[in-house]
């Protein structure tokens, strides 16, 4: 395995290993307690990694722990904007918090930790890291957000801003639950970065999540994906 062959080992998680009862932003020593299957499979690999490596000196690894995420393929993002050029109303919930990530932002900073100013493969400290963009939002307010740019785009919609309805959770139930919050805090990765002094990768770190949106919903209309 990885850890006997001096490897570098990158993981993907995911917010679903909280149970979403705290307050404010998760950390990544924070107690995992997954509300279902999905989460529960999920810890479960974060923790076999955690132990393979833990009795050997050799290899390094990073388990990244994002958090809603779009780009290729279907995602939450594109799903409301189909809805929008069918419907003139949507509901969308308004209490579950969380982070929208870029996957080609996620890229980059996994590039950024394992990679040094030379594209070489560098030493870093294994364990968890939470990989999320700056700042918060709601479900409600993505899609708020994804319409508008939409509309900024020139994008013709049935769905307005006034159009969308916000709901709480349990007048949406959905056969995997959700965390209520998914805000988890990037300071480990941030300090990681920050002993490297490279100032490009802290950028990319407080790069807010909203611009990311515009971004990807301009490029949607650029590729005639909506």
């Amino acid at each position: 395995m990885q850890q006997k062959n001096q490897a570098t080992f990158l993981h993907y998680s995911t917010d679903y290993v909280f149970d979403g009862e705290k307050y404010g932003f998760y950390l990544e020593g924070d107690l995992r307690n997954p509300l279902g299957v999905y989460g529960k499979s999920k810890a479960a690999g974060e923790e076999a990694i955690a132990q393979a490596f833990a009795t050997s000196t050799d290899g390094q690894y990073a388990i990244l722990r994002t958090s809603w995420v779009f780009g290729d393929g279907g995602n939450f993002i594109r799903t409301i904007l189909r809805l929008a050029k069918e419907r003139s109303e949507l509901k969308i919930i308004h209490d579950q918090y969380g982070v929208p990530t870029s996957a080609d932002w996620l890229a980059m900073v996994s590039l950024a930790l394992v990679l040094d100013g030379q594209l070489q493969l560098k030493l870093f400290s294994s364990g968890i890291y939470h990989a999320v963009p700056q700042g918060e939002t709601t479900w409600y307010g993505l899609a708020c957000l994804a319409v508008q740019s939409a509309l900024d785009e020139g994008v013709d919609l049935k769905a307005k801003l006034e159009g969308i309805e916000p709901i709480s959770a349990d007048q949406y139930p959905l056969p995997a639950p959700r965390p209520m919050n998914s805000r988890m805090s990037t300071d480990k990765l941030y300090k990681a970065f920050e002993s490297e002094g490279d100032v490009s990768k802290l950028d990319l770190l407080k790069r807010p999540w909203d611009d990311d949106v515009r971004a990807y919903v301009a490029q949607l209309v650029r590729n005639k994906l909506i």
